[in-house]
């Protein structure tokens, strides 16, 4: 069995075993991932006899963490063939995608996950949550997205999402043109909110069928009615470089220190650099990781495995492995609701 990375003239012999594990997507669907997504993405694969027996999609996306912005993957299309289930191959699969990335000095990935249990011995975590909002009607009306107009609703996406999230996939003519093939594909659509005045909102409808909770919906608080129910866990992160990913840290707005040092054991399973003694150095722009031979003056050094330490930087669950963790800030909100 052989694991690697595809080249571009190879990513087609995926769709067999792509048909096979998600019967769900119509012909449409399909032809529009292999002919949108499969342009730029990296696809890792378990090969057998010439054939794909085993899979998984990484797709780009310029991800926003806090202004500054990074080239991210969101893992997709995860599947092996059933003939060839519950042999090790996804695992092996996953690993090397996982390392590779962790190599390239990547923060983090993050996927969506069918079975969460399935990603969690891998050290995925829960790290967005999905808002269940209404807005009032009687204040917005609606007016059907037309491509290539795409200048303001661009600049809307982008500015509500910085104003209300540290983490997001950035919205570029790009993003927008996938978006629209995508939404063609699947008979979905894009409606934009206006009150008498300016755009206040987008609603994109993936199944024109659905209800409206199931939708991509942005708009300004100001419109909002209520919510339908609280926000409901969305996507897992994965913790890749560990110097790369705590360098997003900081001190907390609260903190009085202009300058902490802390240290903390790091337990990664899969990635074996990210093992080990760190010393952690922040102030109140960001922070640096660097390997450490002994934890000078701490009296407590907490020990954390990846989904540990991504849960209480995503801002999911507060850590208090030592009284250092309350000054430290970590990020506070995270949108993503792509689909591919």
């Amino acid at each position: 069995m052989l694991i690697r990375k595809l080249n571009q003239e190879e990513k087609i012999i995926t769709r067999p075993l792509y048909e096979e594990a998600f019967p769900e997507d119509t012909k449409p669907l399909v032809d529009y991932y292999y002919r949108y997504k499969m342009e730029d993405n990296e696809v890792y694969a378990a090969l057998s006899d010439g054939r794909a027996v085993g899979m998984l999609c990484l797709n780009p996306y310029r991800v926003m963490v806090r202004q500054k912005e990074y080239p991210l993957f969101y893992i997709v299309a995860v599947a092996t063939a059933k003939a060839y289930q519950r042999k090790g191959i996804m695992r092996a699969v996953l690993t090397k995608a996982l390392r590779e990335q962790a190599g390239r000095g990547l923060p983090f990935t993050y996927l969506k996950p069918a079975n969460p249990a399935y990603y969690t011995p891998f050290d995925f975590a829960f790290i967005s949550r999905r808002p269940h909002r209404r807005y009032r009607k009687e204040l917005l009306r609606t007016q059907t997205y037309e491509e290539g107009k795409e200048e303001a609703l661009l600049a809307f996406m982008n500015r509500y999402l910085r104003e209300h999230f540290d983490i997001y996939a950035l919205r570029d003519p790009r993003y927008l043109r996938d978006v629209c093939a995508e939404l063609r594909a699947g008979n979905g659509s894009i409606d934009l909110l206006l009150d008498e005045t300016a755009l206040k909102g987008v609603l994109i409808r993936d199944d024109p069928n659905g209800p409206e909770e199931t939708a991509r919906l942005l708009f300004e608080d100001a419109y909002l009615e209520r919510e339908i129910r609280p926000a409901s866990l969305a996507l897992m992160g994965r913790i890749l470089s560990l110097p790369d990913f705590a360098e997003l840290a900081m001190l907390d707005a609260g903190c009085e220190k202009k300058k902490a040092v802390h240290f903390f054991f790091f337990q990664d399973a899969i990635i074996e650099e990210n093992n080990g003694l760190w010393r952690w150095t922040l102030d109140h722009n960001g922070s640096v990781l660097e390997k450490a031979d002994r934890a000078e003056g701490e009296e407590i050094v907490p020990r954390y495995t990846p989904s540990e330490f991504a849960r209480w930087m995503f801002g999911e669950e507060p850590s208090s492995a030592a009284p250092w963790c309350q000054e430290i800030r970590g990020m506070r909100g995270v949108y993503f609701d792509e689909e591919t």
